[in-house]
């Protein structure tokens, strides 16, 4: 990364954010260069299990409900792979 002067600017200073769904730091990476302002999630699965579940979903201590739709729709999509 390049800040405004051109100058690349170490991995140790590079700039970081938290995922809405799990909360964890991610930092910049060249693929976000140009969207970096745009990049909410630190993964394309945190993207899914937002859109599904919700927020409440990433907490850990989430409702029984949720876990039990997040564990059916994973073997859903495991039990289409084989067919």
């Amino acid at each position: 990364m390049k800040n405004s002067k051109q100058k690349t600017i170490k991995k140790a200073n590079l700039p970081s954010k938290n995922c809405l769904h799990c909360h964890r730091p991610f930092t910049w990476r060249k693929k976000w260069e140009k969207t970096w302002e745009d990049v909410k999630y630190c993964s394309e699965r945190c993207k899914k299990r937002y859109y599904l579940f919700g927020q409440q979903a990433s907490c850990p201590i989430a409702s029984k409900d949720a876990k039990k739709k997040m564990h059916f729709l994973n073997n859903l999509s495991l039990a289409n792979l084989i067919i």
